[in-house]
């Protein structure tokens, strides 16, 4: 069976996903018709992604002419099944818009930010600290970034490169910046692991230790969050070369630069070059 025939297979034994599967499948293809017609199948079921769709093509006018009443209406439908995105949604339409309120935007961000969406607590943040529709409001920005942070793991990166950074209007703090990191870690984010190894091999609001450097740089190194980890394998890569926490092996760092290198890390292929 085909990938095609499965996502048929699947949307005609009524599992949603293989409807909306169906619906991008004739969206690429830009058979508009069939697109909606597919996304309306789970969208009536209840699969928010379906009815989001509908709305962004009438929103962004994807296939089809643009049309903010018909966007609104297919994001209310998200709302009912899933209310944070839903939310979220309502807010960056009414944002987009040339006549948009955005006192309503920020309503709905509000509300979508309390529901647990990680992406409008991110906007409120930004908001806030460029003073962008609302008063300029440093402490405010950071609460955002913290429930952002909450909500996804991947927004914790941010806030441990605020305390690490020292950015203005924030308090310097490598503890801070350790805490966030770790979290950002815990999700699986390489670049979190790896700046995490960092305070350790360097000893930034932590005892110095290499050896704990390198677990996380491990973890940076094999993440599945492919974004950063060549700097995790890098940094392995150094530790071995040298013998730092580690025994020396020479065989072991430069399999570390090759990994750093075909991840696309460009001084790691320029060391490793070195060794011939």
């Amino acid at each position: 069976m085909s990938a095609y025939e499965s996502i048929v297979d699947a949307c005609h034994h009524g599992e949603m996903k293989g409807c909306y599967e169906l619906g991008r499948h004739f969206q690429r293809r830009t058979d508009t018709e069939k697109a909606i017609r597919y996304y309306e199948i789970g969208c009536k079921n209840g699969y928010a992604p379906s009815c989001m769709k509908i709305g962004q093509m009438y929103h962004y006018g994807k296939g089809i002419k643009k049309n903010f009443s018909k966007a609104a209406k297919a994001y209310k439908r998200v709302m009912g099944i899933d209310p944070a995105l839903g939310y979220y949604l309502l807010g960056t339409l009414e944002y987009s818009k040339k006549n948009g309120s955005n006192e309503t935007a920020l309503e709905y961000y509000t509300l979508a930010c309390d529901k647990g969406s990680a992406e409008a607590c991110s906007k409120l943040a930004y908001f806030n600290k460029s003073g962008i529709n609302v008063e300029k409001d440093i402490q405010k920005s950071m609460a955002y970034r913290e429930k952002a942070c909450v909500n996804d793991r991947k927004e914790c990166l941010a806030l441990g490169d605020a305390y690490a950074n020292g950015e203005s209007g924030i308090s310097h703090s490598y503890v801070k910046a350790r805490k966030y990191y770790g979290m950002a870690c815990s999700g699986e984010n390489a670049i979190g692991c790896y700046r995490l190894g960092n305070l350790y091999y360097k000893g930034n609001g932590v005892r110095k230790s290499y050896k704990t450097a390198k677990q996380y740089y491990e973890k940076s190194c094999s993440s599945k969050n492919l974004n950063g980890s060549e700097r995790g394998c890098n940094n392995l890569a150094v530790l071995y070369r040298y013998g730092r926490g580690v025994k020396r092996d020479v065989d072991i760092s430069k399999k570390y630069y090759d990994k750093a290198c075909k991840k696309g890390y460009a001084e790691a292929c320029t060391v490793l070059r070195s060794f011939k």
